[in-house]
């Protein structure tokens, strides 16, 4: 018979020291976890610095050349504003010149004015001559249309009678003048 402390004891299997290789290896291996995480950790903040500093530079780029556009724009606008400023200031110089050109002095006025008046006064004046030869017209005919009704002709020939004295002028001296 075989008592029961041989036989639980086997010898064993692994050597003594596995425990303490097994701690050493799973230390390595999480030593390189560490290390690879790290790694990669590193290159991540490096790769976010490079990306970082790429959209800065692209930013500030693109910066520059909206400033240069806005300055470009401005300066376009500043140089139209200056442009239509001397249109405007031209334009109103030539307004100006016509103005003057235009005004009438008081000299010139009064001489219009009496240039008028007179315009109208002749008219008015030719007016009542023709209306005064109306007249007179209208006078002579029926004087003459009297005459030669109630007188015969005489033995000296047809002319001699019809000689007649013209009545006296009337004339007429309109009330409104000017």
């Amino acid at each position: 018979m075989v008592s029961v402390s041989q036989i639980a004891k086997s010898p064993p299997l692994r050597p003594k020291d596995h425990l303490i290789q097994q701690t050493r290896r799973q230390k390595e291996a999480r030593d390189q976890v560490l290390e690879f995480s790290r790694d990669v950790q590193s290159c991540d903040i490096k790769a976010s610095w490079l990306k970082n500093s790429e959209r800065r530079l692209v930013r500030g780029a693109v910066e520059r050349r909206v400033q240069a556009e806005l300055q470009q724009h401005e300066a376009d606008i500043s140089e139209r504003r200056h442009r239509l400023r001397q249109l405007l200031e031209a334009e109103e110089k030539q307004l100006l010149q016509e103005l003057e050109e235009m005004k009438e002095t008081t000299v010139e006025r009064l001489a219009k004015m009496r240039e008028r008046a007179k315009v109208l006064k002749e008219k008015r004046e030719s007016e009542r001559i023709q209306v005064v030869s109306e007249k007179m017209d209208q006078l002579f005919r029926s004087w003459s249309l009297e005459w030669t009704g109630t007188k015969t002709f005489s033995q000296k020939g047809p002319l001699s009678a019809c000689v007649l004295k013209a009545p006296d002028p009337v004339v007429l001296i309109p009330t409104n003048t000017i």
